[in-house]
């Protein structure tokens, strides 16, 4: 049997999913004077993720006033019922407020199937009204393990100071994301940068802005244990950062997981938005 991406807005109940997804005939947006990706993306009811796809926008933060966008159409699989093999797939319909975190926990599955599962490229941009698909047992995907730091790692301060860079930010792996957290309470993006840095020794500026233009410009093919990485996501700019921390990962307080977490520098979301290291 062939697995294929479910994307939001997609209902399965006991079916099995036997044929691709069929795209149906999109629908187009002028854009307004004032109007953004995000609140195009939610007066449509489509992700943010889907819509920058669709258009091939490499940076979604310039649009203009009379430019034509294709809205995603809404997509509708081919089923067949097998009753030997029930998916036993529920779904779930994103409420205000509500993170990746929260609705993975409620059903009791990981938060790296559930994105899997319903091709979640950007964790940060749930719509209220969303469909997700809850997988059963027999939909469950087998993913690997997460890596932290390899032998072959070489840190910028030493290999001692990396090790302690990365135990203390590991530490602090599932502590909630709080805006404006800066302790074990709940951490934002730039306050758990801050805790874990000061535990080793080193103070930073408070926000992700003030780190992007304070620290040394690092490449991409430097990157060392501890170095900050930055990411434009909500806004132009440095918006979100973390810790690097080897083996092309790095941990961050992550309001769309809720949590802090290790993601891959590879993760399909956070790849085109990448904007640079610095090293403190």
């Amino acid at each position: 049997m062939r697995r294929v991406p479910i994307t939001a807005g997609v209902v399965i109940t006991t079916a099995l999913v036997l044929a691709p997804l069929t795209q149906a005939a999109a629908q187009p947006h002028v854009v307004k004077r004032g109007e953004t990706l995000s609140s195009i993306a939610r007066s449509h009811r489509v992700s943010l993720g889907s819509l920058t796809a669709a258009n091939s926008l490499r940076n979604p933060h310039a649009l203009r006033p009379g430019q034509r966008l294709v809205i995603p159409g809404s997509q509708t699989p081919r089923q067949a019922v097998d009753s030997r093999t029930p998916s036993r797939a529920t779904t779930h319909v994103v409420k205000p407020r509500e993170t990746l975190s929260k609705i993975a926990s409620r059903y009791r599955v990981s938060m790296r199937e559930l994105a899997a599962v319903n091709a979640i490229n950007n964790p940060d941009a749930l719509q209220r009204g969303q469909r997700l698909v809850i997988p059963g047992p027999e939909t469950r995907t087998v993913l690997p393990p997460l890596r932290v730091v390899g032998a072959s790692a070489i840190p910028s301060r030493g290999q001692k100071w990396a090790s302690a860079v990365v135990a203390s930010a590991m530490r602090h792996m599932g502590v909630r994301y709080r805006w404006g957290g800066m302790s074990p309470r709940g951490f934002d993006c730039s306050g758990l940068i801050g805790y874990v840095m000061r535990s080793v020794g080193v103070r930073l500026p408070r926000t992700a802005a003030e780190l992007y233009v304070s620290g040394r410009p690092v490449s991409t093919n430097e990157l060392r244990v501890g170095d900050i990485v930055f990411f434009e996501t909500t806004r132009p700019g440095p918006s979100h950062a973390g810790i690097y921390i080897g083996n092309d990962q790095f941990i961050h307080a992550s309001s769309g997981f809720g949590r802090v977490t290790v993601t891959s520098m590879d993760y399909p979301y956070y790849r085109p938005r990448y904007l640079g290291a610095r090293r403190f």
